[in-house]
């Protein structure tokens, strides 16, 4: 009997911007990106109006569902995708198309990937609503949020299971026990309500991801890639730093583990044909390994896969002018450095990115990146242990700094440091002299602070910072982008009208 799957992310439409401030700070990034694939000769449909902002990694093509729907090539399942983000993105009820799916397709299983901690109570909502469509419909989650939540999920009347760490092991030995084929106690990294009482089975070993292909056969990537939806490719997976505030190294493991270099060009060939001009290469990081990334970009380059813009994460201790010439030789665009803060007492809490002067490495870092072509994406997450109103000021002049370099900076996101489940912040806040805030739906990164210091910086200070870095973002591309002004203006004005419209709705 063929088993009818179907895979759907767990997302939300989009809140409307809080003021005007954060209306044109979302659309100058978009702005940003797409002066980045013009300039490439792109082909413009990368860059919807989108008021978020600022987040390179959020949105994208569903990547976990393409590898799962990938390990379960050649087996009894038909696997089914409806593409919920982009209903998010328009604005419409992803709940809403989730439910008409249901009752359509009458899948036997509903999988539900739960990537976003801010977004556990949708899960929740998205798993009701199955059931109330499709009672006899089974409902799995899994993901990195749900990996580290997995007890408190399992325990939902509406969740049958969920599948901790990688799915594509998982999953496959999952619907093996639906179907009678092996016992439901032995798939490795279950979670589940089994007679009456909470089971939880050992993880397996990590999956073997040299040789791993996604298939984006049943998920709509047409439709995606003509939304102007970013790529995810990913090269690589584990992280052997484990810094305090990411989950990174938890949920992938400390070995990297990566992927054959003709394998992920065949990818964003496959992709960019598709209609898709910016990638995310998704990499923890992506210059770890310099015989890996110089044989990585050797391939990309020589395979013709450096014509669209890629987009890489790194940290600063992993960049000289060689490896910067290696990428710029692979077509990336943008270099994220994870910099995080401009204090060394900050950065004594992050394992590996200690330096003495740390505004001025990442300025020189910036500088060369900008000397090869490519720009700088500056991470900072503010608010973490050892945060004082002396270390924001030191991060907030390094950004007016870079931005006064030059055009090397391309955008300076200022994140508030979170507590995600699965890390070590989550796990042993008291070690950090912290207490976290337990109402997951305050993380987003641009909502309210949820890591409150026993000493040190306030809420209102650490809030106050991001601001003035978020004025900064705009100060600079209205001075590079002067001809936007009238447009800009527009859709600030239209955005700012949707939120009187949601308050109005709401009232």
């Amino acid at each position: 009997m063929t088993i009818r799957l179907l895979l759907v992310e767990t997302c939300s439409p989009p809140r409307p911007p809080a003021d005007a401030l954060t209306a044109e700070h979302g659309l100058r990034w978009s702005l940003a990106l797409e002066e980045l694939v013009d300039r490439r000769g792109g082909r413009r449909q990368h860059a919807p109006r989108d008021p978020r902002g600022g987040v390179l990694s959020l949105f994208g093509i569903p990547l976990g569902a393409a590898f799962l729907a990938g390990a379960l090539r050649g087996r009894d399942v038909e696997v089914l995708h409806e593409p919920l983000i982009l209903e998010a993105r328009a604005g419409r009820s992803p709940r809403a198309a989730l439910v008409e799916a249901v009752r359509r397709d009458a899948p036997d299983v509903v999988g539900l990937t739960a990537n976003h901690t801010v977004e556990e109570h949708v899960t929740l909502e998205f798993a009701r609503a199955v059931k109330e469509a499709r009672p006899a419909a089974r409902v799995i989650v899994g993901g990195t949020h749900a990996t580290f939540r997995a007890a408190a999920l399992a325990r939902s009347a509406d969740i049958d299971a969920v599948l901790r760490f990688e799915g594509e092991a998982s999953l496959p030995a999952w619907l093996d026990a639906l179907a009678g084929r092996r016992a439901l106690d032995d798939v490795p990294g279950l979670v589940a309500r089994i007679d009456g009482r909470l089971v939880a089975a050992a993880p397996g070993p990590p999956v073997d991801f040299a040789r791993a292909v996604p298939d984006y056969g049943p998920l709509h990537a047409p439709r995606y890639a003509q939304a102007g939806i970013l790529a995810h490719v990913q090269t690589s997976r584990g992280c052997p730093h484990g810094c305090p505030f990411c989950t990174h190294a938890a949920f992938w493991g400390p070995q990297v583990r990566y992927r054959d270099a003709g394998l992920v060009a065949d990818e964003v060939l496959f992709l960019h044909e598709l209609g898709c001009d910016l990638f995310y290469l998704t990499d923890s990081t992506f210059t770890e390994d310099r015989g890996r990334v110089r044989a990585l970009c050797d391939t990309l380059a020589r395979r013709g896969a450096d014509r669209p813009v890629h987009v890489v994460e790194t940290r600063l201790d992993r960049l000289d002018d060689e490896v910067l010439g290696w990428l710029a030789r692979a077509g990336v665009g943008v270099v994220v450095l994870g910099v995080e803060t401009a204090a060394p007492e900050v950065l004594d809490h992050v394992p590996g990115k200690r330096f003495a002067d740390p505004a001025r490495t990442v300025r020189e870092a910036v500088w060369r990146i900008r000397s090869h072509g490519m720009r700088a994406y500056v991470s900072l997450a503010l608010g973490l242990p050892g945060e004082t109103d002396e270390t924001l000021a030191a991060t907030e002049r390094l950004v007016e700094r870079l931005y006064a370099d030059g055009d090397g900076l391309l955008w300076a996101d200022a994140k508030l440091a979170r507590a995600f489940p699965g890390t070590s912040l989550a796990r042993e806040p008291a070690r950090f002299h912290a207490t976290v805030d337990p109402r997951y739906e305050g993380y987003d990164f641009y909502g309210g602070v949820t890591l409150h210091l026993d000493h040190g910086a306030t809420a209102e200070r650490i809030l106050a910072t991001r601001r003035r870095i978020m004025e900064h973002n705009v100060r600079a591309w209205r001075a590079r982008r002067a001809e936007d002004a009238e447009r800009v203006a527009r859709d600030v004005a239209r955005l700012l009208g949707t939120r009187e419209e949601a308050r109005c709705d709401a009232t």
